[in-house]
């Protein structure tokens, strides 16, 4: 059994930059359901202890910030969200919370999210 999964999945579909927020809300909805898949499968094959690194979307379209929102679906599988940076480091980089950090290009439309997941 592996201990380790470390992934960058779908992410949806290609953004031309024109989106309606409707639209890109059921996108993170479909997306939101294969990733909470992804994890029930996950769990059946990870020793206690794996861990799962793994990008989520966070799309960026006319001026909408739409966010795959499944951190409680996943906890109660039984993993829990680990810090990627110390306390001091995500202060030191001026990162507000140390379990994700994000990336993109100042023109993405879809910025990366990384987190990290412990199987308890």
């Amino acid at each position: 059994a592996p201990d380790v999964i470390v992934t960058e999945p779908y992410l949806g579909k290609p953004l031309r930059g024109h989106e309606p927020k409707d639209w890109l809300d059921e996108q993170a909805q479909e997306i939101s359901r294969l990733y909470v898949q992804s994890f029930t499968q996950w769990k059946k094959h990870l020793k206690p202890g794996g861990r799962v690194v793994m990008i989520w979307p966070e799309f960026v379209v006319g001026g909408a910030d739409v966010k795959i929102k499944i951190e409680d679906a996943i906890r109660g599988l039984g993993f829990q969200m680990e810090p990627l940076l110390t306390p001091a480091s995500a202060a030191a980089l001026s990162i507000q919370d140390p379990h994700v950090l994000v990336y993109g290009r100042d023109d993405a439309k879809v910025l990366r999210q990384i987190r990290k997941w412990t199987l308890e």
